[in-house]
């Protein structure tokens, strides 16, 4: 039977942290600074440190890492979110996202594409695509002062669903009809572009008083 087994010889950069993720063969660790570890051997090896004062001036309170392991997502209190990719055995800075006006409350990878979905605390869902460095959708959900959405998780089957939480209720939201009512709109020879899509999603099934 599989067993759960302590591993002794910790490497000394492996401190307590406040943030954690594994990606791939890597673990990423956030104190005051990024540390990225190394887990494919049998022997757990510090490859890496990375230096957030340059881009994060507040508490970092999100990490988020793809499960491809070739991206990482940082996200401060000082409404900053930094990506990073992997190249050649090592992290480095892919970009900073355009800074919003509050700070992000949840971010998910994508599991089939590289676009990262962020949730902010003005409950305003974002769609950013890592290849073209562009935002594919922007959709608000409700007033964030009544419920602001804490946690986000993606349907890796349907990429339209999206699943989150708002205080005591979690909310399986699906955004097809925006792109329906795009589809519908090129077909009458509209003009369309992102910005003009609905704002909207449709509420599929809401579970409330989950505690």
């Amino acid at each position: 039977k599989p067993q759960l087994i302590r591993i002794k010889n910790l490497p000394e950069e492996l401190q307590p942290c406040t943030q954690m993720a594994f990606s791939g063969d890597f673990l990423i660790t956030i104190n005051d600074k990024c540390s990225i570890f190394d887990l494919s051997a049998s022997a757990i090896e510090h490859l890496q440190t990375i230096d957030l004062e340059s881009h994060h001036l507040d508490l970092v309170h999100l990490l988020e890492a793809s499960q491809c392991g070739k991206y990482l997502a940082i996200g401060s209190l000082c409404n900053n979110i930094s990506m990073w990719s992997l190249k050649k055995g090592k992290f480095v800075h892919l970009k900073n996202l355009p800074r919003h006006s509050c700070p992000a409350t949840s971010l998910k990878f994508h599991k089939n594409k590289p676009v990262l979905v962020i949730a902010f605390s003005d409950n305003k869902i974002c769609e950013y695509n890592l290849e073209e460095f562009l935002i594919d959708d922007s959709i608000t959900f409700g007033d964030a002062r009544k419920n602001a959405i804490a946690h986000i998780c993606l349907d890796p089957n349907n990429p339209n669903a999206i699943i989150f939480n708002q205080n005591h209720s979690i909310v399986v939201a699906n955004k097809a009809n925006i792109e329906e009512n795009v589809s519908k709109k090129k077909k009458r020879n509209e003009a369309v572009t992102k910005n003009e899509a609905p704002k909207t999603i449709k509420v599929m099934k809401k579970l409330e008083n989950v505690s």
